[in-house]
Order: C-alpha cells, then structure tokens, then sequence
C-alpha cells in the first residue's frame, strides 16, 4: 500500500485493510458506552517498566489512577534488563564525568539518522537528568557506575559513562510497592481490548476482558496511556513491518502488540516500525540453540558464499543491520543464514568444540564442505583476513581499527580443527510504535496533531531511538516517556 493512501485512510483504515484486525478484532475504537462498570482518572495499559513509571507519577500529581494488566504479575520485558542508557544524567555528575544536553542531543541525533522525531529526541535527553533523579529517590536505587562507551564512540557527542547500572527487575519492585502505597489500583488477568473515543476523537476509556472472561467497559476522566510493550511476538504485525522474516522472538512473554493495534485504531500515526532491537542464535545440527560466538577473537563471520560482510566487533545492533542483504540474483536473502567460523583455541574456549552436533574439519576447506560454504571463497577469505590481522589491519572491515570495534584485538584462525555453527537474528524487542510527541502525547496520523486524552510510553511508543538501538536505551526511554505520560496525563481535566 503505498504511504498516501495510508495517510488518506488514517490509523484506523488501514488497520482494517492491512488484515491485521483480525487478530484482535476488537481493536477499532468505538464511541463510549452509556455507562461505565469502573471509572477512574488516569488509565493505564500494560504494568512494566513504562507502566509503572507512568502510573507512580501520575500518583505523584494527584491523579487517580488504575492500571490494567493482561499477565498475572506484570513487569514485562523490562525485568530481563539490567542497565538504562541516559545522556546528562546525575550519577555521571556525581562521579566526576562531565556531559550536557547539547552533547547527548548531537550524538543521538545522529544515531537515529532521522528515523526520530527531533522533539522527541529533545524531550529525551533534556529530561534524563530530571527523571533520573526524581526515579532514584522513589525507589531508593543505589545505581552502579562505570565507564562504557556509546556504541558509536566517534560520533559527535559521544560520551563513556551514560550507562547507568542497576536492577530493574528491582525497579519494577520497587514502583509496584511506591503506587500501591500511593493508593493506585493494579488489575491484573485484565485484557484491554480497544479504545473508546468520544464524538471529536478524543479518548475517554477502554472496553477490556476480566480475568473471567467479563467485559469491562472502564472510563478515564483524564486519559489513557498506553504502554503494552512491543510486538515481538505477533507474527502478523512482523510480516506487515519487517524487511526480514521469519525473525523468532528471544522473549516468550507478552509482545503481542495490543496497545499499538488500539491506538492504530484510534486513528494514531505510526514511527520506526521496521525496526528492531537484535540478539543472534546459534543453531547446532541437532537444532538447538547455541549462543553464536561471532565476535569473539579467534572468528569470523560470512555468508553462504564464504565472504565476510560486516565488522564482527561492533555493537550488536550495527551487526544486525548487516542480514538485510537481499541477493537478487539468487533470490534469497544473502545471510539467512550466516556462519560463524572459529578455530580450534576460539572453540575451545567458548565451549562450541564440546558440543556434538558441531560442524568440524580439519582444515578450512573440509569445514566449508560441511557446511555447504563455497570451499574456495572461504579458503581465500580466510587467508586473506589471516595475512591482514597479522598487519594489524583490516582493510575489508575495519575489524579492530574503527572506534567502533569493541572487545578482544581480533587474532588470525590458525589453529585446526576449525568448526562452524549457523547464525540467525532475533527479535530482543521491537524499536516502533505509535508516533508521540514530546509530552508523550499520541498523533493522529491524518491530522498530525495529538490524540486528546490518549498518551504513549516504552515499547507501544516509537520514541527517541529511531534508526539506531542504543544498549540501556530502552529502559531510559521507557523512564523518560513513561514520567512524562505520568506528569501530562494527571494535569489534563
């Protein structure tokens, strides 16, 4: 479909015409009810990191405020992580690092190479300091401190202390103990299902499912923020969206991209949709999974065709960016799968050589055989990556010499036996969402202007990362856009 006819029919044609509906039929905003089973001021759906950061805040402004949750528990992704990404903040200062707005704003600005909103990214780094600093004194965190450079340590702006280290499922915690404390409401078992709208658009409420199947039409008198996580896990949504498929997801919870097919249906634009947060899996020859050493000193990374193509030391995310590549000629996509090629001293120490269903050969060639690789390319790009690391140079790739190379200095794969292990992506979580502002307020996608009564926060929100993900940049996002939400939804009457 092309982009103005989308634009033409709006969030919620589209939605409708792109088949998506029928995964959750009921996603099309409907006018309200003539009465509500629960009223509150400020609704919120989805209880993770973005929820609860939201509905503490708003709490803290003197709004009423319930939360509803489709899990038994909440909590979401944010409890695998262990770290948030945020320019200018507090703990640097308090650790002798200097930053400033204007640094993080050049640095990230062009990390997103405009697949963000510049207001969002504003709104971003001119509130790291603020949030970081009202989130610590809520939850009485003791944050960790180290330095880490940016992933993109050439870049304008770059720093090597914006990583600030903690547990989040502590935070998580933490804030459920602040809200109920505060005299917030948790439904869990509760499935929003779509938005209510009233006759000029705006959102007044949500019709959800009970935890016995019930339906439960709930009013906000303020607003409704939505913060329902990503679609990781809905493979329709990923077909729609992504450049490439089948991508599995590394979660096996939530990811079903409920809060964004609402507020699709409510008419919102979307952002950054194509894009994803990656992690690899190996894959041994009995089908298991194996974590894919691709980085590690002693391997390399090629294609079916036995060439590298990407700098094996960068940051996970420049790696992922590297199995877009469609072969036309072929008719196939050029590095689903990719191979991991690693030597004897490499395999030991990664664990790979005790695995029985490894791919092993005595030589290059013999392993290139095995492994369906093209035996002479991968012979040659061997010894020349080999002839070049002993130079101390990488003129393919840069592997070692660029700033943005991490890790180990790379060594030549010498030793035999050499093995060989496939390499796919998958899904950490998803970078799009439903376009904001930078008062976390949700666009209509015909008009451009904000939804009234309907805000964003975490993963349901496309936010400040855009083309680029940052590590730790997630949970800084989803504390940033969620207190932001917090604040803007308990001031609307």
């Amino acid at each position: 479909m092309q982009r103005r006819h989308f634009l033409k029919m709006g969030g919620a044609g589209w939605l409708a015409g792109s088949g998506l509906l029928r995964l959750h039929p009921e996603a099309g905003a409907q006018e309200a009810p003539a009465r509500w089973d629960v009223v509150t001021e400020v609704l919120i759906v989805g209880f993770g990191g973005a929820g609860a950061t939201a509905a503490v805040t708003a709490c803290k402004h003197d709004a009423e405020v319930l939360v509803l949750e489709e899990s038994d528990r909440g909590g979401g992704i944010t409890m695998y992580a262990g770290a948030a990404w945020l320019p200018h903040n507090p703990v640097q200062e308090a650790n002798g690092y200097n930053d400033s707005v204007e640094e993080g704003f050049e640095y990230l600005w062009k990390t997103t190479r405009g697949q963000a909103r510049e207001e969002v990214v504003r709104a971003f780094v001119e509130n790291s300091y603020e949030t970081l600093s009202e989130l610590l004194d809520e939850t009485g965190l003791q944050p960790g401190f180290g330095v880490w450079d940016d992933f993109q340590p050439s870049y304008p702006g770059a720093k090597n202390s914006r990583l600030v280290r903690f547990s989040c499922r502590d935070y998580f915690r933490r804030l459920h103990e602040s809200l109920e404390a505060r005299g917030g409401r948790v439904m869990t078992r509760t499935r929003a299902r779509h938005l209510y709208t009233d006759p000029n658009g705006g959102v007044v409420g949500v019709r959800a499912e009970g935890a016995n199947g019930e339906n439960l039409n709930i009013g906000a008198g303020r607003a409704v923020i939505l913060c329902a996580g990503g679609f990781s896990r809905n493979e329709e949504m990923k077909r729609s969206f992504f450049r490439i498929v089948p991508v599995p997801s590394v979660v096996s919870t939530g990811g079903q991209g409920d809060g964004l097919l609402m507020g699709m249906g409510a008419g919102a634009m979307l952002g950054n949709m194509k894009e994803y947060a990656p992690e690899f899996e190996g894959q041994l020859e009995d089908g298991r999974a194996f974590r894919a050493p691709y980085s590690h000193p002693h391997a390399i990374l090629v294609d079916r065709l036995g060439r590298r193509f990407i700098n094996e030391s960068e940051d996970y995310p420049t790696v992922g960016t590297g199995f877009y590549g469609f072969d036309g000629a072929r008719d196939e996509y050029r590095y689903l799968p990719a191979f991991v090629v690693i030597d004897s001293e490499g395999a030991d120490q990664t664990g790979l050589s005790r695995q029985e269903a490894v791919i092993k050969g005595d030589d290059i060639k013999e392993l290139a055989d095995r492994s369906g690789i093209d035996p002479s390319r991968l012979s040659e790009t061997v010894d020349r990556y080999n002839r070049n690391i002993k130079e101390g140079r990488d003129p393919d790739f840069l592997r070692g010499v660029s700033k943005g190379s991490r890790g180990e200095e790379p060594e030549p794969l010498e030793g035999p036996p050499f093995y060989s292990i496939r390499i796919y992506p998958r899904v950490l979580d998803t970078m799009g969402g439903l376009e904001i502002n930078g008062k976390a307020q949700v666009l209509n996608a015909a008009s451009g202007k904000p939804i009234p009564g309907l805000y964003a926060a975490g993963n349901n929100a496309h936010q400040a990362l855009g083309f680029y993900y940052q590590g730790g940049g997630s949970v800084g996002n989803l504390m940033v856009f969620g207190r932001l939400a917090g604040i803007n939804a308990a001031k609307r009457v």
